[in-house]
């Protein structure tokens, strides 16, 4: 049977992504909102009927899809582009049945291997903090999304020596690509330390290494590795009572 709590969910977060779409949409930009996630679902429902013969609704397709038209600076050719990576990476890049890595968080990073930038354009908006932390909490990663900002803000506080609280950029990343729940940890204990690990990544490697590629999603894609062992981390189990003489 369908996780209905997931798939309300997926619903909620659906809507937050049209309705930044909504808020960023012109005429100029119509093709690159309707390719990347036309082309993200129809694949994601293709693949996943052939690979495994499955055919539900492509939701999580559809997610991705609209994630990299919001991310990915406007262009027709290279969505479609980024949606095909996206979702080859999901479906080549496995373990028992499961993608490793974000699918749209791969994509974009490939695509800046190649020089082609992810702009966030689509995302710079106070709607994202409300949106995002329902978001969160409807797929039960509220944890993973504020850690991450508390290490992000203190971090870069000392390392700039200001808090970033507008930058929506690291709330869209926070509340909806860090916490995505197939590729980050589900236990209490692996939230808490996926969100910290990613946001110190994400500020320490550009410290550490000049590389053309965008190593803000690449810190997300290397601790979507480590997912399989943060997993296994229990909370620790209550002493049992022992009776006493």
């Amino acid at each position: 049977m369908p996780d209905f709590k997931m798939l309300e969910a997926e619903h909620v977060l659906i809507a937050m992504l049209l309705i930044l779409a909504a808020l960023t949409f012109s005429i100029g930009n119509i093709l690159h909102l309707v390719i990347a996630p036309l082309t993200a679902a129809v694949l994601d429902f293709l693949l996943a009927w052939l690979i495994d013969k499955r055919k539900d609704f492509p939701y999580l397709g559809l997610i991705s899809g609209l994630i990299i038209a919001l991310l990915l600076a406007p262009n027709p050719v290279f969505a479609f582009v980024a949606a095909v990576i996206a979702m080859a990476g999901k479906y080549i890049i496995r373990i028992r049945k499961r993608n490793i890595f974000n699918p749209a968080a791969f994509s974009l990073f490939v695509m800046s291997i190649f020089g082609i930038v992810t702009a966030w354009w689509g995302v710079l908006h106070w709607i994202v903090i409300p949106l995002g932390l329902l978001v969160a909490y409807k797929i039960r990663r509220l944890e993973t999304s504020l850690s991450f900002l508390a290490v992000y803000f203190i971090i870069f506080f000392i390392i700039k020596g200001v808090l970033p609280l507008e930058d929506y950029t690291a709330y869209f990343f926070a509340f909806v690509m860090v916490l995505e729940p197939v590729t980050s940890p589900a236990t209490r204990k692996g939230k808490i330390i996926f969100g910290p690990a990613v946001a110190l990544l994400a500020l320490l490697l550009p410290l550490a290494a000049n590389l053309p590629v965008n190593l803000f999603l690449g810190s997300l894609l290397i601790m979507n590795l480590f997912t399989p062992y943060l997993n296994k981390l229990k909370s620790a189990a209550k002493p049992q009572n022992q009776n006493r003489a």
